[in-house]
């Protein structure tokens, strides 16, 4: 039986080669706050890869697969953030779209464990709650899955 664990710490002091690591990016082509700036310090692939296949507004739903070389982890960009949050919108992120994210994570990842922040819930402004059911659903069935947290 697959479980969905927190931990309290620093992800990437915490992932190991064989762990896929998720997390949500926008389509608008951003890549500047919140956890792509250490993501992206640690593994400039990610970055690259967002940057290169970037397709705009039509690419909600979609996911990138990152391999990052040799005895580091897998990234999976999820493009599931709808533009940024503002004064008037503060949820920019795509429940709809995490969803169908995460249903082509089941398809195109080998099993192994996952590793995540709490996705969707900070910048993009998502509920943890809503995400986390969405997590238990559609990954856990076929994932260990960890999501860490600093605090």
């Amino acid at each position: 039986m697959n479980e969905l664990r927190y931990h309290k710490g620093d992800l990437f002091e915490f992932v190991t080669c064989g762990d896929t690591i998720l997390h949500v990016c926008n389509n608008q082509g951003g890549w500047g706050a919140g956890f792509v700036i250490p993501l992206a310090e640690r593994y400039p692939r990610t970055r690259e890869v967002y940057m290169e296949e970037y397709t705009g507004f039509g690419s909600l739903g979609t996911i990138q697969l990152v391999h990052n070389g040799y005895g580091n982890p897998m990234v999976v960009n999820l493009i599931a953030q709808d533009g940024f949050p503002s004064i008037n919108r503060r949820r920019a992120l795509s429940y709809d779209a995490l969803c169908i994210c995460f249903e082509k994570v089941v398809t195109h990842c080998a099993p192994c464990r996952i590793v995540m922040p709490k996705i969707g819930a900070g910048i993009a402004g998502g509920n943890w709650r809503i995400i986390e059911t969405m997590i238990q659903e559609i990954l856990l069935p076929k994932f260990d899955i960890v999501v860490c947290t600093l605090k």
